[in-house]
C-alpha cells in the first residue's frame, strides 16, 4: 500500500480514533491487506493525534495579517485563514494535537503551499502578461 493510500486510511480514522469500536473499525478498513498497513495507518493516527504543545507563529508566511490570540494557554500568532482551520481542526482532532498544528503550519495561503502548488509563481517580464509590457520610447534619433 502506498504512503498516500495509508494517509488517506489515517485521516478517515481520525473521528474514531477514541472510540470503543476503533480497532474493528482500523480491522475493517484494511480487510486484505498486509500486516504492515495496519500497522502503518495507526502509527499515523498515533503521530497526528499526540497532544501538541507547539506555538505557531505565521508572521511572514502567510499572505495575510496575523493576530495574536491565546489559545489553550498557547500564545499563536494566526492570520483569519488559520484561526478558522484552528477552530475548525481542533473539533475534528478532539483538542490541540499535531494534527492541528500540522494543518495550521500549511494552510491554503501559506507562502510555501502556494508555491508548491503554483500559485504565487512570478510573471517573466517578457510574457505578454507581464506589467512591464510597454512600448518603447526612442530618446535620439541615429
Amino acid at each position: 500500500m502506498q504512503q498516500a493510500e495509508i494517509l488517506s486510511l489515517a485521516e478517515r480514522l481520525i473521528t474514531a480514533y477514541h472510540s470503543s469500536d476503533f480497532d474493528y473499525l482500523l480491522s475493517q478498513m484494511t480487510e486484505g491487506e498486509p500486516p504492515s498497513t495496519k500497522i502503518l495507518v495507526k502509527m499515523e493516527l498515533n503521530r497526528i493525534m499526540e497532544p501538541c504543545t507547539k506555538t505557531i507563529d505565521l508572521r511572514g508566511r502567510v499572505n495575510g495579517e496575523c493576530r495574536e490570540y491565546e489559545l489553550d494557554g498557547l500564545k499563536h500568532w494566526l492570520d483569519d485563514v488559520a484561526f478558522n482551520a484552528y477552530h475548525k481542526n481542533i473539533q475534528k482532532f478532539g483538542g490541540y494535537t499535531e494534527g492541528v498544528w500540522l494543518a495550521l503550519c500549511n494552510t491554503r495561503n501559506n507562502f510555501r503551499v502556494m508555491q508548491q502548488r503554483g500559485n504565487n509563481q512570478p510573471k517573466e517580464i517578457t510574457s505578454a502578461n507581464s506589467p512591464f509590457e510597454v512600448e518603447p520610447v526612442t530618446l535620439a534619433m541615429t
